[in-house]
């Protein structure tokens, strides 16, 4: 699927009285979850055990 359809199915998917800034934060939102998808697909990713220990680090201080 090209950007262009992703970016048109989302918008699609929102109701019909959707501000224009409700439109570009979704679009947005998307757009991270692409962009960490093609990061894991390139080798890029952090492993479970990783993040785990970050959160751990996050929620002790």
């Amino acid at each position: 699927m090209s950007n262009t359809d992703l970016a048109m199915e989302v918008i699609n998917r929102l109701p019909p009285n959707s501000s224009l800034h409700e439109m570009a934060r979704r679009l947005e939102f998307v757009a991270s979850v692409q962009e960490g998808f093609d990061q894991i697909d390139s080798g890029q990713g952090i492993n479970l055990e990783k993040v785990e220990q970050m959160i751990d680090r996050w929620t002790t201080k």
